[in-house]
């Protein structure tokens, strides 16, 4: 929702701190868009001048850190629109930091809920899909969470797939035809070349 904040996009319900919701920024490598994009003459003033008043008592660092909550406070407070638009890839993260958000105040009130997620990483590149299975793993099926993910494309998932504990189910026209408790049985010959999906 482009004409709304950054807080609202990712925590509708107003229920997390500004720390939370950076944090699910950054595990999705977004907080540095949301940071510096049209602010880098800023950011650099106010690390010239952090530089030049540097002072190492604990009042002063105190009052640095209220400077820097404040200033992210800011941007979380700013419209989405007022940012360089995201790319597909960036997208899909974000949503992504929406689902880890969402599941740690479900965590939080006790509910392990089960995610489904539809094409997370259809927009994301090699890099960035390692990135994401990366935060399904820590984010997700570590707390406990049963994780749906529907794919077209099989490859990182069966590198990542685990025999005996995930499950892969086809679906075709709406019908289930197979579900293999390991990956490798999708493979239709020994030199490693999955059966098209």
């Amino acid at each position: 929702m482009p004409n709304e904040t950054v807080r609202f996009n990712l925590d509708p319900e107003y229920l997390l701190e500004d720390h939370v919701i950076i944090d699910a920024l950054k595990k999705t490598n977004l907080w540095a868009h949301f940071l510096y994009k049209g602010r880098e003459e800023e950011v650099e003033q106010n690390e010239r001048k952090h530089d030049a008043n540097d002072d190492s008592s604990s009042h002063n660092q105190l009052g640095r850190n209220r400077l820097e909550t404040k200033n992210y406070t800011a941007i979380l407070d700013k419209k989405l629109s007022d940012f360089p638009s995201l790319s597909a890839g960036q997208a899909q993260m974000f949503n992504l930091s929406r689902g880890v958000l969402k599941a740690w105040v479900l965590r939080v009130s006790g509910g392990r809920p089960v995610v489904l997620l539809d094409e997370v990483t259809s927009a994301l590149d090699a890099a960035t899909e390692a990135a994401a299975h990366q935060i399904l793993e820590s984010e997700f099926t570590a707390w406990g969470h049963t994780v749906i993910v529907v794919s077209h494309r099989l490859g990182r998932l069966a590198e990542l797939a685990r025999p005996g504990r995930d499950v892969v189910a086809r679906l075709r026209d709406g019908r289930l035809e197979g579900v293999w408790s390991d990956v490798r049985d999708l493979f239709v010959d020994g030199e490693g070349e999955l059966e098209e999906l």
